[in-house]
């Protein structure tokens, strides 16, 4: 009589926990019950509209789990990402002359105009990069304002007066230096390109003079033959 009560209970209990939209898993788990007993319960007392629900349930609350596993899985990988970054990032104390040289020569090798015989042209979007090419023309190379132009390559779902400011306060020009800015227009966007992307467009630093353009060539072909050697 006690073993026909207990197993009533557990009966009850698993047909309640089913309709709650607990899984088969979780209802054996709980109370200690073969998966055929459960299975039989559950054909007997639930119809097969409630169980078809009760399935759909269950499928979106795995899914659900799922999503907020790989959520919290990522949070932890970003957070011991940034971990080392910092840890990294506190061994740059200082940006001195000569690394400051080799930066603004590493950036103009990789971004830089290499044809042009009357001037220097920086071509970038990044603001980081931006910032050190203007260091490194005014404090390596000794280039004034009045010599540094800038043009603006922007989508046309960006504002030109916005974005003018925005590097004329980044980078220290006067915006009377700035040429009227250009539109292009991506085929594959069809001129819907998202904002997020180059949001203050891509920056082209113009620096007028041979004495400059001449002082940067020469400083490659210096990397180009020293990197034969």
């Amino acid at each position: 009589m006690v073993v026909q009560n207990s197993r009533e209970v557990k009966r009850n209990r698993a047909i309640k926990l089913r309709r709650k939209g607990f899984t088969y898993k979780e209802i054996i788990k709980r109370l200690h019950i073969a998966k055929s007993t459960l299975s039989s319960w559950v054909n007997s007392d639930l119809s097969q509209e409630e169980e078809g629900e009760i399935k759909r349930l269950t499928a979106k609350r795995g899914q659900e789990k799922i999503i907020k596993i790989n959520k919290q899985r990522s949070l932890r990988i970003k957070q011991k990402e940034k971990e080392q970054q910092t840890k990294y990032a506190s061994q740059i104390t200082s940006i001195d002359r000569e690394k400051l040289f080799w930066l603004g020569m590493g950036l103009y090798l990789a971004e830089g105009a290499k044809t042009d015989r009357w001037k220097a042209i920086f071509y970038n979007s990044n603001p980081t990069l931006n910032k050190i090419m203007i260091r490194f023309f005014r404090e390596i190379c000794q280039v004034s304002n009045k010599r540094i132009h800038v043009q603006l390559v922007l989508h046309k779902n960006i504002s030109e007066k916005k974005t003018k400011e925005y590097w004329s306060k980044l980078l220290d020009i006067p915006k009377s230096n700035f040429y009227r800015a250009s539109y292009i227009k991506s085929r594959a966007s069809k001129g819907r390109r998202p904002k997020n992307r180059l949001p203050h467009g891509t920056v082209q630093l113009s620096i007028s003079g041979k004495e400059t353009a001449n002082k940067i060539k020469g400083w490659m072909l210096g990397i180009k033959k020293n990197m034969r050697e």
